[in-house]
Protein backbone atom coordinates (compact mmCIF):
# COMPACT_ATOMS: atom_id res chain seq x y z
CA UNK A 1 0.00 0.00 0.00
CA UNK A 2 2.67 2.49 1.03
CA UNK A 3 3.38 2.80 -3.00
CA UNK A 4 -0.11 4.05 -3.98
CA UNK A 5 -0.51 6.28 -1.44
CA UNK A 6 -0.65 9.85 -2.20
CA UNK A 7 -1.01 13.67 -0.85
CA UNK A 8 -4.37 13.15 -0.77
CA UNK A 9 -4.98 10.23 0.97
CA UNK A 10 -3.40 12.57 3.84
CA UNK A 11 -4.58 15.80 2.96
CA UNK A 12 -8.16 15.23 5.11
CA UNK A 13 -6.27 14.00 7.63
CA UNK A 14 -5.11 17.63 8.59
CA UNK A 15 -5.68 18.64 12.34
CA UNK A 16 -7.14 15.13 13.07
CA UNK A 17 -4.86 12.31 15.00
CA UNK A 18 -3.20 8.99 13.77
CA UNK A 19 -1.76 6.40 16.02
CA UNK A 20 1.69 4.74 15.33
CA UNK A 21 2.30 1.28 16.54
CA UNK A 22 6.33 1.88 17.72
CA UNK A 23 6.14 -1.94 19.51
CA UNK A 24 3.47 -4.64 20.24
CA UNK A 25 3.59 -2.93 23.56
CA UNK A 26 3.81 1.34 22.66
CA UNK A 27 1.56 3.14 20.69
CA UNK A 28 1.77 7.10 20.11
CA UNK A 29 -1.38 9.47 19.27
CA UNK A 30 0.86 11.73 15.99
CA UNK A 31 -1.33 14.84 14.90
CA UNK A 32 -1.20 15.61 11.38
CA UNK A 33 -0.16 19.15 10.89
CA UNK A 34 0.77 19.27 7.37
CA UNK A 35 0.91 17.68 3.71
CA UNK A 36 2.99 19.15 1.22
CA UNK A 37 3.15 17.80 -2.60
CA UNK A 38 7.26 18.21 -3.46
CA UNK A 39 6.93 18.11 -7.62
CA UNK A 40 10.64 18.88 -7.57
CA UNK A 41 11.52 15.77 -6.31
CA UNK A 42 9.74 13.91 -8.97
CA UNK A 43 12.47 11.80 -10.67
CA UNK A 44 13.11 13.06 -14.37
CA UNK A 45 11.73 10.64 -16.66
CA UNK A 46 8.75 8.96 -14.46
CA UNK A 47 6.42 11.75 -14.82
CA UNK A 48 3.40 8.64 -14.41
CA UNK A 49 4.20 7.97 -10.81
CA UNK A 50 2.97 9.91 -8.08
CA UNK A 51 4.42 13.31 -7.16
CA UNK A 52 6.52 12.78 -3.92
CA UNK A 53 5.00 14.36 -0.51
CA UNK A 54 5.73 14.87 2.85
CA UNK A 55 3.92 15.04 5.81
CA UNK A 56 4.74 16.90 9.09
CA UNK A 57 2.91 15.39 12.54
CA UNK A 58 3.89 16.52 16.11
CA UNK A 59 3.51 14.00 18.80
CA UNK A 60 2.16 14.91 22.39
CA UNK A 61 3.62 17.17 25.01
CA UNK A 62 4.79 14.91 27.36
CA UNK A 63 4.42 11.96 25.58
CA UNK A 64 7.65 9.60 25.36
CA UNK A 65 9.34 10.93 21.64
CA UNK A 66 11.73 9.13 19.78
CA UNK A 67 13.92 9.65 17.14
CA UNK A 68 13.13 7.27 13.91
CA UNK A 69 10.86 4.24 13.84
CA UNK A 70 10.07 2.00 11.06
CA UNK A 71 6.57 0.89 12.24
CA UNK A 72 2.48 0.91 11.36
CA UNK A 73 0.45 3.68 11.22
CA UNK A 74 -2.90 3.83 11.51
CA UNK A 75 -4.37 7.18 9.64
CA UNK A 76 -8.13 5.95 9.24
CA UNK A 77 -10.57 3.32 10.78
CA UNK A 78 -9.36 0.24 9.25
CA UNK A 79 -6.64 1.94 7.23
CA UNK A 80 -3.26 0.98 8.07
CA UNK A 81 0.35 1.51 6.33
CA UNK A 82 2.61 -0.89 7.06
CA UNK A 83 6.39 -0.39 7.41
CA UNK A 84 6.57 3.54 7.12
CA UNK A 85 9.18 5.11 7.88
CA UNK A 86 9.21 8.34 10.37
CA UNK A 87 11.68 10.30 11.75
CA UNK A 88 11.78 13.17 14.36
CA UNK A 89 12.58 16.69 12.94
CA UNK A 90 13.46 20.35 14.09
CA UNK A 91 9.78 22.24 14.11
CA UNK A 92 9.11 24.63 11.96
CA UNK A 93 9.47 28.44 14.06
CA UNK A 94 11.34 26.67 16.52
CA UNK A 95 8.62 25.56 18.77
CA UNK A 96 10.31 23.18 21.04
CA UNK A 97 6.97 21.76 23.27
CA UNK A 98 5.91 18.70 21.17
CA UNK A 99 8.22 16.57 19.44
CA UNK A 100 7.88 16.81 15.15
CA UNK A 101 8.05 14.06 12.62
CA UNK A 102 8.39 13.62 8.94
CA UNK A 103 6.93 11.05 6.53
CA UNK A 104 8.32 11.30 3.51
CA UNK A 105 6.91 9.18 0.20
CA UNK A 106 8.89 9.54 -2.71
Amino acid sequence: MLNTVTAADFEPLLGQDCVLDLTPELSVRLDVEQVKRRPECQVPGHEEARTPFDVLLTGREGEAAFHEAVANLHIAEGVVLESVYICRVMPPGGEMARPWYQLVFN
